[in-house]
């Protein structure tokens, strides 16, 4: 039987142009890997779905949240000091927010420092925080913030919360803690 290098020669190049081929463009109502949308089922039947004005609007709150200024690792006896931030985020894209109190508050739920000397507009969209250094264990591991937000009229209320962080050694710890409402202002 004889050998045929031009007969390789053309498979192989009939091959190689067939993987060369462009793939089908997507069509406006698909991406490739996706199921089109024209054959996605609806996401809620019509009468649990959620009308988009239901948003949570407010006048003001009362806000903790939790900080901590150090954690245990291994054992009781070892921690790690974390440096810790608080956001303040108005996220109403139309009006401003007051804050009128941001407050440290230790472990034993003694006051440590304010933060702030009187009320101070948060723009829309605007953002501002507080950090307390890696160095700064005066909170103790169960310290917290109180802030106080308030707007002449419903606005969104702004996400606040906290990111503690430290890298010591080989050794990276971060995580966030959201604040909680402790009361709401309807007036």
């Amino acid at each position: 039987m004889a050998f045929c290098p031009l007969g390789v020669i053309l498979c192989l190049a009939f091959i190689g142009f067939a993987g060369c081929a462009q793939p089908d463009e997507p069509t406006p109502d698909s991406f490739a890997g996706e199921t089109p949308a024209s054959q996605l089922e609806p996401a809620a039947p019509p009468d649990t779905a959620v009308a988009l004005t239901e948003v949570n609007m407010s006048r003001g709150q009362t806000l903790y949240v939790p900080i901590y200024s150090h954690i245990h690792f291994k054992n009781q006896d070892r921690t790690i000091n974390l440096a810790a931030t608080v956001s303040i985020r108005n996220t109403d894209p139309d009006r401003a927010i007051v804050l009128s109190k941001i407050e440290y508050i230790d472990n034993s739920g003694q006051f440590v420092r304010r933060y702030l000397d009187g009320p101070r507009r948060l723009d829309p969209l605007a953002s501002t925080s507080v950090v307390i250094e890696e160095t700064d264990a005066a909170g103790g591991l169960g310290a917290n913030f109180i802030i106080d937000w308030s707007a002449p009229q419903p606005v969104h209320a702004p996400i606040v919360e906290s990111i503690m962080i430290s890298s010591q050694s080989s050794l990276g710890i971060s995580f966030t803690s959201p604040a909680r409402v402790l009361s709401e202002r309807s007036e």
